[in-house]
């Protein structure tokens, strides 16, 4: 048996937390990505954070009240598990879902991932409410005789 690794080296932003600095501007939305129900946008090295798809009015701000917020700010949970949960999905990759909070107060869950820019050097991220799974909590199923009690569970469905 042989193991293979696969490694590869990308920019990291220069900052000591490349999570915390991140703050809000707004790109220039192209005709391509009018349509994209996604949430579409793209870190950059000097710490912005560039809106590119019209899917982020959802949440329900003005692009007056996003300019210049730190991303941080629109991720539901504590300020410290937000810059942790974003410094995963900018060095790691791969999938996370994480929930943004909505300008009334409701969170909008997201499933993330990002994917490098060799040509410019930045990290185009894109949320995609329709792949996060929608959690419901099921009632508990009737036990059969001699087979143990089952507790709630949440499906995915």
């Amino acid at each position: 048996m042989h193991l293979r690794f696969a490694f590869s080296a990308r920019y990291v932003p220069p900052s000591p937390d490349p999570s915390t600095h991140f703050r809000i501007v707004l790109g220039k939305t192209f005709s391509a990505f009018e349509t994209l129900p996604c949430l579409l946008a793209r870190a950059w090295a000097d710490g912005r954070f560039e809106l590119l798809t019209p899917a982020w009015r959802a949440l329900g701000y003005s692009a007056a009240e996003l300019t210049g917020r730190c991303v941080c700010d629109l991720v539901a949970l504590e300020r410290d598990a937000a810059c942790a949960a974003l410094r995963v999905m900018l060095s790691e990759g791969g999938s996370l879902e994480l929930g943004l909070r909505r300008k009334d107060g409701g969170e909008a869950v997201y499933c993330w991932s990002r994917r490098f820019d060799d040509y410019t050097g930045s990290i185009f991220i894109v949320g995609d409410e329709r792949l996060a799974p929608r959690r419901v909590v099921s009632a508990p199923r009737p036990a059969t005789v001699g087979a143990p009690a089952r507790l709630p569970v949440l499906d995915t469905a």
